[in-house]
């Protein structure tokens, strides 16, 4: 079993913290959301739009 605990979407979230939890750069993350024609608005990512994110390319695991 996993006990590790997963990122949710909480507020509002800049790409730079969305790759962070990825640990991926930033144009690493741009270019996943082109190449995956996903519909992601410019500026701060909404709830909706980190689970958009998260449910494509997985839930990062966060560390406690």
């Amino acid at each position: 079993m996993n006990n590790s605990k997963k990122i949710q979407p909480i507020g509002f979230k800049s790409r730079k913290e969305i790759a962070a939890e990825y640990k991926i750069d930033r144009k690493t993350l741009y270019r996943w959301i082109i190449e995956n024609d996903l519909q992601i608005s410019t500026g701060l990512l909404s709830e909706k739009e980190q689970k958009i994110i998260y449910e494509k390319f997985g839930y990062p695991n966060k560390r406690d």
